[in-house]
C-alpha cells in the first residue's frame, strides 16, 4: 500500500526507435567514438567472447537504450508505424543492455516500463496545410 500520495512520473509515449519505418534517423556516425569502445569491452565480457559479432545496428540500439535509462522518463511508448515489431526489438536489446552493464543484478534499478505503440497514418490530408492525421493505439 503507498502511504506517500499521488506519485508523478514522466511518461513519452510516442518514441520511435532505430529502424522506425519512417524517418529513421538513427545513424551510427552520431554515437561517441568511446561508447561503441566501452560497450563492444562489456559485451565481450558478459558473453565470455568475441564481441565482433555485433554489428552497427546493435549500437543504434544499445546506446538508444541507453539514453533512455538514463533518462528521467519512466514509461515509454515505444512507437513504429504500422507495426509492433520495433517493441519486441526494444524489449531484447533492453534486456541485453542490463545483463551487460550488470544492472539486473543491482538492487533498487528503477526499471523502465515500456508500451508498444503503432502508429497509423491516414492517406489524406484534412487541411489547408497538408497535415496528415496520425493515429496511435497504445497497448
Amino acid at each position: 500500500m503507498n502511504t506517500r500520495g499521488s506519485e508523478w512520473k514522466k511518461w513519452d509515449l510516442h518514441v520511435h526507435t532505430p529502424d522506425t519505418k519512417m524517418e529513421n534517423n538513427y545513424k551510427i556516425r552520431d554515437i561517441p567514438k568511446d561508447y561503441i569502445k566501452i560497450t563492444k569491452e562489456k559485451y565481450a565480457n558478459y558473453i565470455k567472447g568475441d564481441a565482433n559479432a555485433l554489428e552497427d545496428k546493435d549500437f543504434l540500439w544499445l546506446y538508444w537504450i541507453d539514453i533512455i535509462h538514463n533518462s528521467d522518463v519512466e514509461v515509454i511508448g515505444v512507437t513504429d508505424y504500422f507495426s509492433l515489431n520495433q517493441y519486441t526489438n526494444a524489449m531484447k536489446y533492453y534486456d541485453l543492455y542490463l545483463n551487460i552493464n550488470n544492472i539486473r543484478a543491482q538492487k533498487n534499478i528503477n526499471r523502465k516500463i515500456f508500451f508498444p505503440n503503432m502508429e497509423l497514418r491516414a492517406p489524406h490530408t484534412v487541411n489547408r496545410s497538408h497535415k496528415y492525421i496520425n493515429f496511435h493505439f497504445i497497448f
